[in-house]
């Protein structure tokens, strides 16, 4: 009965542990969204042309759900420091941003 109960507190406890670490998470994605720059994403990551057209308005959105980005993102104070995140991040935003 001890090892049910147990089991029962941890279980709960994980559950209620989850809201506060996405509140966490929703935070920085909504700093990243503020603060983010399509352009200097696509300067660090030297897309160009048409990729770089179809690219420019979801950018921000796309790569603000990458986990690397919006990390870096979470203390951004203005859109310039989106490049410098983006060119930490190159690897990780060319596969969330689907690019070659």
């Amino acid at each position: 009965m001890k090892k049910l109960l147990l089991v029962l507190l941890v279980s709960a406890g994980s559950c209620f542990a989850a809201p506060w670490d996405s509140t966490g998470n929703l935070n920085n994605a909504l700093n990243c969204n503020n603060n983010c720059d399509a352009g200097m994403i696509m300067k660090a990551l030297n897309v160009q042309g048409e990729q770089a057209k179809s690219l420019s308005t979801t950018a921000c959105k796309v790569s603000c759900g990458d986990d690397c980005f919006a990390g870096k993102m979470a203390n951004a104070k203005e859109k310039a420091e989106t490049e410098t995140a983006a060119l930490q991040c190159k690897d990780s935003l060319k596969k969330t941003l689907k690019i070659d």
